[in-house]
């Protein structure tokens, strides 16, 4: 199955975990990220997301509300 993608139209907080040591990371607006499960939903609290070469996880809802599926 391949990812799906969204252009984000708001800037959208992410977070990136590495080595146990989480940080939030700011997408900014028009960047497009990848979700690697098809089911995303409102349902799902968190989603796990590819931004360029970061692995990031974000608020489902976020997602849907702030990005545009590309």
């Amino acid at each position: 199955m391949e990812p799906r993608r969204y252009r984000l139209k708001k800037p959208t907080l992410g977070v990136c975990s590495d080595g146990g040591k989480r940080w939030c990371v700011t997408v900014p607006r028009d960047e497009v990220i990848e979700i690697q499960r098809a089911n995303i939903s409102k349902h799902n609290a968190t989603v796990e997301i590819k931004w360029g070469d970061r692995a990031l996880t974000m608020f489902s809802e976020d997602v849907l509300e702030r990005g545009i599926e590309d």
